[in-house]
């Protein structure tokens, strides 16, 4: 865990040179690579909750949140704030990281 929250710091992904390889899932770079299309008009939102208009799929948040959710994070800003905390130490005391290495 700690050499992918290195990678991820230190934004080895910038060396992607093969159409093959990607960015990692959750990363906001990888959204950006991929297209990103907003999701807002594909749900409706009633009381905090949003409802897809295709699928009926329930997101228990706004759309707001939903997108935030769905666009990814920064990744190496999450890294960062991982490995300052040093959750990574002994490899089982993680709170919720959203950041997978996907080739």
């Amino acid at each position: 865990m700690k050499s992918a929250i290195l990678y991820c710091k230190n934004k080895q992904c910038k060396l992607i040179d093969s159409p093959s390889d990607r960015y990692c899932v959750g990363c906001i770079l990888r959204s950006i690579s991929e297209g990103w299309k907003s999701i807002q008009d594909d749900f409706i939102e009633s009381d905090g909750i949003s409802i897809s208009k295709n699928n009926g799929t329930i997101y228990l948040g706004t759309k707001a949140e939903l997108e935030d959710d769905e666009f990814g994070v920064m990744g190496w800003v999450l890294a960062e704030a991982v490995e300052k905390n040093g959750y990574y130490k002994d490899g089982y005391s993680f709170e919720t990281i959203y950041i997978s290495y996907d080739m």
